[in-house]
């Protein structure tokens, strides 16, 4: 049925239970799956309290550390379940389009993710990432809620 899943992350606890359905799945189909993560780009004026206090090399830096957490969480829990599972991170403005980039670029016939179910004004100032993947991909998508 599907021979690699692309699982992306944020990091929260809610992508971890989409990775945890997503690497059940992949394991009750012999799949093996792509654990990924896009983390924003710097920028000198932002609203974040952290970035705001980072340089250019100290972002960088941290969003690796912090990528590599994400996707080791999800690699264990693969590893855990027998499943084989490689790991990608990019760093991208728009996670939703480097979602489905990185599915098609890694031969994935599904995404698996997680909404963090935003309405109302939040849902429509933040956008949903989940939303746009759904909207704009070809390949299948499974939302964990």
């Amino acid at each position: 049925m599907y021979s690699n899943i692309l699982i992306p992350t944020d990091g929260s606890k809610l992508s971890l239970k989409a990775a945890r359905q997503g690497i059940r799945l992949a394991s009750a189909t012999d799949a093996g799956i792509t654990a990924f993560i896009a983390t924003p780009t710097f920028r000198m004026f932002t609203l974040d309290p952290v970035m705001s206090a980072d340089s250019p090399a100290r972002h960088a830096t941290h969003s690796r550390q912090f990528a590599a957490r994400a996707l080791k969480a999800i690699e264990m829990l693969a590893a855990a379940r027998g499943v084989p599972c490689r790991s990608r991170h990019v760093v991208a403005d728009h996670p939703d389009r480097e979602i489905i980039r990185m599915a098609t670029r890694c031969g994935c016939e599904l995404i698996v993710m997680a909404s963090h179910g935003r309405s109302g004004v939040r849902g429509l100032l933040l956008g949903s990432i989940a939303a746009k993947v759904v909207s704009h991909s070809t390949l299948p998508v499974m939302i964990i809620r």
